[in-house]
């Protein structure tokens, strides 16, 4: 039976000596193909199946067991303008590899389509991982809230940003002292990052680095996801400095 599916590459993997499986994100969700000979120099459909590659698949669908089978594919368009940005290459596999934990309907799709706006439009890559965690820690049930006491509930004498215990702590609730003004708003301007208010923001390297490893530490420690890209983003993002 004949499937037609379209959308981005997310990741491609080996699979025995001229094959890959391909997984590729839909507006319905993430499919997994099987393409056959695609590493053959000869391949009508390599450049279809490219990593952040938007394409149309053509597959076949066993009947027995519902994998598909590329038949053919059609490159669409290649996000080109990230291939001289070590940064956007690193987001771009971080949000790849995101999206394929989360897989859901719609919101990952124009998750992923904003985020490749974002870097077309040449925004600063470390708002856009933001953007990108503070969604996926969101999706996790773990978004950090920087509204009121995480403890307590209470608005009231916020002293201190800790992202153990997943946002602001009042005075009444928090026994490890006082963090200063300046870096309680960077820290709640941050946690309110997405792609559409990227464009508003501008806060202190330092700040910006420090929420980014918090965050990196809350997904390992309270989801248990490592994500491959991490490291070497966070060279990157220091290096920039």
């Amino acid at each position: 039976m004949k499937e037609k599916y379209v959308g981005y590459v997310l990741n491609s993997i080996d699979y025995k000596d001229s094959d890959s499986l391909v997984s590729v994100l839909c507006e319905d969700g993430v499919v997994c193909l099987r393409a056959r000979g695609v590493k053959k120099p000869t391949s009508k459909n390599a450049s279809s199946v490219m990593n952040y590659a938007y394409s149309e698949f053509e597959v076949n669908k066993s009947l027995k067991n519902g994998f598909l089978t590329l038949s053919e594919g059609r490159l669409i368009k290649y996000p080109s303008f990230i291939n001289n940005n070590l940064e956007y290459i690193g987001v771009i596999n971080l949000v790849s590899e995101g999206l394929e934990i989360i897989n859901d309907k719609g919101d990952s799709f124009k998750c992923f389509v904003d985020c490749l706006a974002r870097m077309q439009e040449g925004y600063d890559s470390k708002y856009i991982l933001i953007a990108f965690l503070n969604y996926f820690l969101r999706k996790q049930g773990c978004e950090l809230n920087s509204d009121e006491c995480v403890s307590c509930g209470g608005k009231e004498r916020i002293v201190k940003f800790s992202f153990e215990d997943g946002g602001y702590l009042c005075r009444h609730c928090c026994s490890l002292g006082s963090d200063e003004v300046n870096y309680l708003h960077n820290m709640r301007v941050l946690s309110k990052v997405n792609c559409d208010n990227i464009n508003k923001v501008n806060i202190d390297f330092n700040d910006t680095y420090l929420y980014i490893k918090g965050v990196f530490s809350i997904i390992e420690s309270k989801i248990g996801v490592y994500f491959k890209s991490k490291n070497f983003l966070l060279r990157v993002i220091r290096e920039e400095k």
